[in-house]
């Protein structure tokens, strides 16, 4: 078991994921799903879903919201299958979940987004949930709850912490919050002379907050009038004001993407991708902004990525541009599309078979059938060498290595 980090990583490397059959899976469910994340080990994964009692015809009714919790162990076929679930509110939709370690060993935390069905910029609500994954009968225990009065996405965790983004409709500005789902403690930022879209949140603390700045291709630090700093601005070049004096026409950047990950010393940091014309930019932020902020660049065409009928989007195509990236055991990190797409971003190894700088792209899971043309929520593990897709209409393609 302690080699299997190693192996899935060379079998990404080594490109092996092209020629694997994962096993499909098709659970007796009348659903539509919106997110999955698997638990860090493999062995189980959580979703978000609409569902519908199978007696009805699903353009009759709203449907209601599920989260749900299914085992994978060997053999797949026989043993894959949900052991909790839990009804979220009705007229509400899902939006996206995100999974953090509970106290406990064998505690899991849920946090979902969900959505106001019939009027979606009105809000809706952040549940956090807790599971017993050792239980005999894991149920989902429900620990906070945050109303939201505005449409938000782009849900993350920053140190226990949950950090999205609002829409605002027509206003030239980008919202964010921060709460703190333990004390309740709520925190708002917003940059009235921001144009929005051409801005993006990466953190936020009470102190200030870190920003994308898709004009000038930089990372800001805002800090904040609690700040022994009070309105004072940082930026950070990666590099890119020679290549890119004007920001160019065409492809725009993609949204980044954050995740947090403990450096060699056990200390946290987040971690950014966003996706460029002609490369991928990676911002690791220390010190969660303080001034310690390190930047690679990828050189990449990501025109694939971009959104046919409107390449400006910053959220780009459904199918190619990926919505989360893992780690592997040699600190590469590793992404997955909904079209079954594979990207490994390099870090140097002892033996300079992988450079930092480079990068590569193939596609991994293609045989999806009639299930082809959905989007595909994509998960991964790279420690366990658990990676798979669930389908939009709930078909599950996961291939485990032996």
């Amino acid at each position: 078991m302690a080699t299997r980090p190693y192996a899935f990583e060379q079998a990404i490397i080594k490109r092996k994921l092209r020629n694997v059959s994962p096993s499909h899976l098709k659970p007796d469910l009348l659903a539509n799903f919106a997110d999955a994340k698997i638990v860090s080990g493999g062995q189980w994964l959580v979703t978000l879903s609409t569902e519908w009692d199978k007696r009805w015809q699903e353009s009759d009714a709203p449907g209601q919201t599920f989260v749900r919790l299914w085992q994978i162990t060997a053999p797949l076929r026989k043993n894959f299958t949900c052991v909790a679930s839990m009804e979220l509110p009705d007229e509400h939709s899902p939006m996206e979940l995100c999974l953090n370690p509970g106290q406990g060993p064998s505690d899991l935390l849920v946090f979902v987004n969900v959505f106001n069905t019939a009027e979606p910029d009105s809000g809706g609500y952040i549940k956090v949930f807790q599971i017993n994954l050792a239980a005999d009968d894991p149920e989902f225990c429900l620990l906070a709850e945050m109303k939201t009065d505005r449409f938000c996405s782009g849900m993350v965790l920053q140190e226990g912490s949950v950090v999205a983004t609002y829409y605002v409709p027509g206003a030239e500005r980008v919202r964010a919050f921060v709460w703190n789902w333990k004390t309740g403690d709520r925190l708002e930022a917003s940059s009235e002379e921001l144009l929005g879209g051409t801005f993006w949140f990466v953190i936020i603390t009470e102190h200030f907050y870190v920003m994308w700045n898709a004009i000038s291709r930089s990372v800001d630090v805002h800090w904040s009038a609690k700040s022994d700093r009070p309105d004072s601005v940082d930026r950070h070049f990666p590099g890119l004001s020679d290549t890119f004096p004007h920001p160019p026409q065409g492809v725009q950047a993609i949204l980044p993407v954050i995740d947090q990950y403990r450096d060699t010393y056990g200390g946290a940091h987040q971690v950014s991708l966003t996706h460029l014309e002609q490369e991928t930019l990676r911002a690791d932020i220390k010190g969660l902004g303080a001034g310690q902020i390190s930047f690679t660049r990828y050189a990449k065409d990501n025109s694939y990525m971009q959104d046919p009928s409107d390449p400006s989007d910053p959220f780009g195509s459904d199918f190619e541009a990926p919505s989360d990236f893992n780690q592997t055991v040699g600190g590469h990190l590793v992404d997955m599309s909904s079209s079954g797409r594979i990207t490994v971003y390099f870090t140097s190894d002892s033996e300079e078979t992988t450079k930092v700088g480079e990068s590569m792209s193939y596609l991994a899971f293609t045989d999806f059938g009639d299930r082809a043309s959905e989007t595909h929520c994509p998960f991964m593990c790279p420690f366990s060498g658990v990676v798979g897709t669930v389908s939009q209409s709930g078909d599950f393609y996961i291939w485990r290595m032996r």
